[in-house]
């Protein structure tokens, strides 16, 4: 692969996760010299200027994937001139040609409220994810992250009534997770780190 199209490819994917070339020309480097993604996520921050493990995952996913593109482009361009069937025009159009992920290029540095994003959008982004082109992450304000329960253990439960009924063996209980179903598919469900239980509503 010429140094041209590695130049391409590198600002490409600084385009795609909103950081400077530079850093992620530091990381292709460290990569392909062998170094893991852990590796260089721990003892190599300064060199890609601290890219995180997320960011250096989806840099190496989307590389492996863009210069596999490449070869094959390539591929095709030579399969075609052998055949004396290369035009110019054949030519541009190959190399302007989008590959599958192109068509979720506005999602590649997007982050909303999940209550904000509309059902069209939600369904582009699974859409994304199943094709391997996105890494979707749900997530919480880092100081909400901490929290003990967890902020959405509590959400769930005022959402389904769960009351916490201060019985002497609650202690012991909260610390076996499990589900149990009954024959009638009525039961017991408890929240994983929580002391809080769910008994559903007895049908009429």
């Amino acid at each position: 692969m010429t140094d041209n199209i590695t130049l391409a490819l590198i600002q490409r994917i600084a385009t795609e996760l909103a950081v400077a070339p530079q850093q992620i020309a530091a990381a292709v480097q460290l990569l392909d010299g062998g170094a893991t993604v852990p590796f260089i996520a721990r003892y190599r921050k300064e060199a890609t200027g601290n890219l995180d493990d997320t960011q250096l995952r989806t840099l190496d996913t989307r590389l492996v994937y863009l210069r596999e593109l490449e070869a094959r482009r390539a591929t095709i361009l030579n399969s075609i001139e052998e055949q004396g069937k290369l035009t110019e025009t054949l030519r541009h159009t190959i190399n302007a040609a989008q590959n599958e992920g192109e068509k979720f290029r506005d999602y590649y540095n997007y982050a909303q409220s999940i209550r904000l994003i509309p059902s069209h959008r939600a369904l582009a982004l699974f859409r994304g994810r199943g094709a391997g082109v996105l890494q979707l992450k749900l997530s919480l304000e880092e100081i909400l992250e901490t929290q003990m329960p967890h902020p959405g253990e509590a959400m769930i439960a005022e959402h389904v009534g769960i009351v916490q009924r201060n019985r002497a063996a609650d202690i012991w209980l909260a610390s076996i997770p499990f589900i149990h179903m009954s024959p009638g598919g009525i039961g017991m469900a408890r929240l994983p780190n929580s002391r809080a239980w769910l008994k559903p509503p007895k049908q009429a």
